[in-house]
């Protein structure tokens, strides 16, 4: 064999290994890229239980908006401020500072006041409300109305006698 054959032979052998090896090349990309795609297309498995002693939701800048715990699940505004909680006892509503402003359970619906104190309860007993220290000032139920002063004594009342001195309206 003289040179220049075999120089086109060794050339022509190098030619197709770098086919083989751009064939290759274009396989292994098409995998790599094709792998991602092919896990998007299948459904994603649920799981069947998912167990947690806490579960918390929280908004796009990582601040809690909501908790599930074991008794409770509580909701919260932008601000992080409680707002609202579903409990086992009952269920209540927060004003924008965080003060509990209503709240719903057994005993009925209490309304709160801004400092805190119960200011209307209403249940199967009737509907009280009270002054801003917390002191009943009405009662209607059933067997009638009630006025009362600071001191708890009755003012006014519908009902046929009066404690304090058994007259008539």
């Amino acid at each position: 064999m003289n040179e220049t054959s075999l120089v086109e032979s060794r050339l022509g052998k190098l030619e197709q290994d770098n086919r083989h090896l751009k064939i290759a090349l274009g396989v292994l990309l098409l995998l790599f890229v094709g792998m991602p795609l092919v896990g998007m297309t299948t459904p994603q498995q649920i799981p069947d239980v998912i167990s947690a002693h806490e579960f918390h939701v929280v908004d796009g800048s990582g601040a809690s908006r909501a908790r599930m715990l074991i008794d409770r699940i509580s909701y919260f505004d932008e601000d992080g401020t409680l707002r609202a909680t579903s409990a086992s006892d009952g269920i209540g509503y927060n004003d924008m500072n965080g003060t509990g402003r209503t709240w719903i359970d057994e005993y009925g619906i209490g309304y709160y006041g801004e400092n805190g104190t119960l200011r209307l309860r209403m249940n199967s007993g009737g509907i009280v409300t009270a002054d801003d220290n917390g002191i009943f000032r009405t009662r209607m139920s059933a067997s009638g109305f009630a006025y009362y002063d600071e001191n708890g004594d009755v003012i006014w009342s519908t009902a046929q006698d009066h404690p304090e001195d058994g007259s008539r309206d």
